[in-house]
């Protein structure tokens, strides 16, 4: 599976697991924690996939440079949600509008993403990188 495909299915599958959450009552504790476990893992692996992989290649270039600022950003706030959630028991009446907060906040980032970031990223970077660069013996790279 290839970068741009694993950042395309991370936030099918974070949905599916919202979902799942949603539907669980505040007597199905074990459910519910073991549901948010899974969705906590999905979500660090995804912001960290960005921030090891995409980001770097996207400061390198010029033209992509300034999205990275945002998102940075925008992981710092879905990992505070996430944090939040976390810690609150998760039979807490409070519990599921607290997922809902952290779900609209995931799916702004992932259209975030899907419209600026993966667009920008490894191909594009790639493209940019390359344009106007010279060989060794005087032509140019394409």
């Amino acid at each position: 599976m290839n970068f741009r495909t694993l950042m395309q299915a991370g936030p099918a599958k974070a949905n599916e697991l919202f979902a799942r959450l949603a539907e669980t009552s505040d007597g199905a504790l074990k459910t519910r924690e073991k549901l948010f476990t899974e969705l906590k893992s999905e979500l660090e692996l995804h912001t960290s996939l960005e921030e090891q992989h995409l980001f770097p290649i996207l400061k390198r270039n010029a033209e992509t440079k300034g999205l990275v600022a945002d998102a940075i950003k925008d992981n710092k706030e879905l990992r505070a949600k996430l944090a939040e959630l976390e810690v609150l028991p998760k039979n807490e009446e409070t519990f599921p509008e607290r997922l809902k907060e952290l779900q609209k906040t995931f799916r702004q980032h992932a259209r975030d993403d899907k419209r600026e970031l993966l667009p920008a990223g490894p191909a594009r970077a790639k493209r940019g990188a390359g344009a106007g660069r010279r060989r060794e013996d005087g032509s140019h790279r394409r």
